[in-house]
């Protein structure tokens, strides 16, 4: 009796690990979204509107399917960073679905728009970028491990493209074997990983929400790379003062020699819309708030 109740364990286990596991080759990515709101009056105003109405429209049509959905408030970013690598303050946000939950949620329809859009403009004019990547790094070049709590991270977000004319093959040839292991020699890095941009596995039937479709940059960027350092000093030192000698790419040009657009991001988000709580002051000594009412 004793041999049977182990053999039934043992099937049952079995059976629940075939039921719950998910399909071969499924993983799990996430929807960025970086520069969200960039057109509104203020920060506080966008801030406002995702709090209130965008984030809970986009929690009530795919909460279902995602698994998490926070958001951040990015630091203003350097005159430099502005001019050389694309940097933007507008939020940042990350969706995670499981890949097939992300194929199969819905459009987001009958979304609200924000107080200051006017009549006939559409989402676009919010001038952000979206990528889909997996929720792990494609690649990890360097990680000191560093441990939040006690260890200032500011954290550098680029989305990356080839120039035009660029083949995506001879692109990533060039950052694989020569940039990336002369940009770990940056001084004062505590990490650098990238991700891939996903690809449909279906080769392009996904519907994609036509809101989102003529987003600029929505699908046509490479990799999303990120890199960590103490500080804005320790980020001016290893990019601007004492960078590493680069080499530069088959196709020419400055540092760093594609198109990027970039955030610069504390470490913890402020928004968790799944949980649905803002803390304004996650950053700093941790204080509980309800989301704005």
């Amino acid at each position: 009796m004793k041999i049977k109740k182990y053999l039934f364990s043992i099937s049952l286990c079995f059976f629940t690990a075939i039921i719950f596991s998910p399909p071969a080759g499924a993983i799990m990515i996430k929807e960025v979204a970086m520069g969200l709101f960039l057109d509104a009056p203020t920060l506080e105003e966008g801030t406002l509107y995702y709090l209130n109405q965008h984030g809970p429209e986009v929690l009530q049509c795919s909460g279902p399917w995602m698994t998490r959905y926070q958001a951040w408030l990015p630091y203003e970013p350097p005159k430099e960073a502005v001019e050389r690598f694309g940097a933007v303050r507008g939020r940042y946000g990350e969706l995670w679905f499981h890949e097939q939950d992300y194929m199969e949620r819905g459009p987001l329809k009958g979304a609200s728009k924000p107080p200051w859009v006017v009549e006939g403009r559409s989402i676009s004019q919010n001038k952000q970028t979206n990528v889909m990547v997996p929720c792990l790094p494609t690649e990890e070049f360097y990680d000191s491990d560093p441990y939040p709590p006690t260890t200032p991270i500011l954290r550098w977000v680029t989305v990356i493209a080839y120039p035009n004319g660029v083949s995506e093959e001879e692109g990533e040839r060039w950052f694989l074997e020569v940039y990336a292991k002369e940009a770990v020699r940056q001084p004062g890095l505590l990490k650098f990983v990238s991700y891939r941009v996903w690809e449909d596995p279906t080769a392009g039937g996904v519907d994609i929400p036509e809101e989102v479709k003529d987003m600029p940059g929505f699908r046509k960027w490479v990799r999303l790379c990120e890199y960590w350092y103490n500080d804005f000093n320790a980020w001016r030192k290893a990019v601007l003062e004492s960078p590493p000698k680069y080499t530069a790419p088959p196709w020419g040009g400055e540092y760093p020699f594609v198109e990027m657009v970039s955030t610069f991001l504390p470490y913890y988000p402020d928004i968790d819309f799944m949980k649905g709580t803002y803390m304004p002051n996650r950053n700093l000594p941790m204080t509980n708030y309800n989301i704005i009412k």
